[in-house]
């Protein structure tokens, strides 16, 4: 149970500093924290999450090992989704990272500025998010769930990340949404948002 709290607190502090309405709110008050904030987002993510994984059970019962050769297959879709969010990443620009506002603000370019992203940044619809729209998502779930050696711990983790994934999405998506309008209602409809499609 402390567990699923402390997710909870954690999938509302994630939420919190990922809203629009906080940013704004912040932005107005330090408007140079915009060429910050998503590298500090992300460590705040970073140090949270390892703050998380210390309410995780650490006894816990043994649902399931699987034995050789199930258990490779197994190995082998985990690794295609480590494989599938390192191409994902590939595919965004550096202000997913933060490092291309950092660039910005100590080079002294500061270009006109969509919250704590440059305005000129485009939707995301090439490499995996031309069949996905989460992908990032979509690959770190099977890493969770195609886990050879299943605990009720790495369930309970794996089910309440799911969760926070597809909630976290919604959010996300009304993001998107507000920013691109159209252009992202018709990638919306043609893109799934977790199951790849097998063509473009």
């Amino acid at each position: 149970m402390s567990f699923v709290i402390a997710f909870a607190g954690f999938a509302m502090l994630h939420s919190l500093l990922a809203s629009e309405q906080f940013k704004r709110t912040l932005f107005k008050r330090f408007p140079t924290f915009r060429f910050f904030y998503r590298s500090f987002y992300n460590l705040v993510a970073l140090v949270s999450f390892g703050i998380l994984w210390l309410f995780v059970p650490v006894k816990s019962l043994e649902l399931y090992s699987l034995q050789p050769p199930l258990n490779f297959l197994f190995h082998l879709i985990q690794l295609s989704g480590v494989i599938g969010i390192i191409i994902s990443l590939k595919s965004m620009t550096g202000s997913f990272s933060g490092l291309k506002q950092l660039k910005d603000v100590f080079r002294d370019k500061k270009p006109d500025y969509y919250l704590d992203e440059p305005k000129q940044e485009i939707l995301y619809t090439n490499g995996m998010f031309a069949y996905v729209r989460h992908p990032l998502y979509t690959f770190s779930m099977l890493i969770l769930f195609f886990h050879p050696y299943m605990s009720l711990k790495w369930l309970l983790f794996s089910v309440c990340s799911a969760v926070y994934f597809i909630l976290g999405s919604k959010l996300e998506e009304k993001k998107l949404e507000h920013r691109f309008g159209s252009d992202y209602l018709k990638y919306k409809s043609n893109v799934p948002a977790f199951i790849p499609r097998l063509i473009k």
